[in-house]
């Protein structure tokens, strides 16, 4: 029987893409090019991404503790796992810890906006060291040998795209230039990312499993 928990990896980044791309059209107070989306946390209608996050958190974290307990059995690497589940809380926790308003001045900072600021770094310099963390150890496993080189491919855009949202916030002079088009270069991160958890997660989820041969099974047991 297959396990059902590959299945939250699947609807994971399926129900939180689609929750905040459905917010970032419906809400007229935000602008999904230009702003984050935890940014949706904020305001009247803050509670849907809050929810969102936490349920992601929630599906994330129940996948990834299965290839916890997958890698346990096998006697393989529980570092990927446990890297994962590390993402899954700092998602889960990004809900709860809402982040400040754009443009919040040092001196008016809150504690759960640090936090939240805090989660999210942890969480996107993850995204692709996760990546190829995956693809070092899939190079044990025949069945994933295609998709280990699409997760090398994933792991560099996230790297490179990782770099460019970095330094477009970071350096001063970048910020002036690109600071209208943040939102969409934090989703140039985020989405390939998403991808890669939800098709990774697909590919274990529809692995056939493997059945036993009549034949090579003992006479003295084919009766039970």
């Amino acid at each position: 029987m297959k396990s059902i928990n590959k299945l939250a990896g699947v609807f994971a980044p399926l129900i939180f893409c689609l929750s905040f791309t459905l917010q970032g059209i419906l809400r007229e107070d935000y602008d999904p090019v230009k702003m984050y989306i935890s940014a949706l946390s904020i305001g009247k209608y803050g509670w849907i991404q809050i929810v969102n996050f936490i349920l992601f958190g929630i599906l994330l974290f129940i996948f990834s503790v299965s290839l916890l307990r997958d890698a346990k059995k096998s006697n393989t690497t529980m570092t990927g796992p446990i890297l994962l589940i590390i993402c899954s809380v700092c998602f889960f926790l990004s809900g709860p810890f809402v982040m400040d308003p754009i443009g919040t001045v040092s001196s008016n900072i809150t504690i759960h906006g640090t936090i939240h600021g805090l989660l999210g770094g942890i969480a996107f310099l993850l995204m692709p060291i996760i990546c190829f963390v995956f693809y070092y150890f899939m190079k044990n496993e025949s069945n994933l040998k295609k998709f280990r080189n699409w997760t090398l491919i994933f792991g560099i855009v996230i790297s490179l795209t990782l770099l460019l949202f970095t330094f477009a916030t970071k350096i001063e002079s970048l910020n002036k230039v690109l600071s209208d088009f943040q939102g969409f270069l934090q989703r140039l991160v985020l989405m390939p990312y998403m991808l890669w958890v939800c098709l990774y997660a697909f590919k274990l989820y529809s692995r056939p499993i493997k059945s036993y041969d009549s034949n090579k099974i003992p006479e003295n047991l084919k009766n039970y």
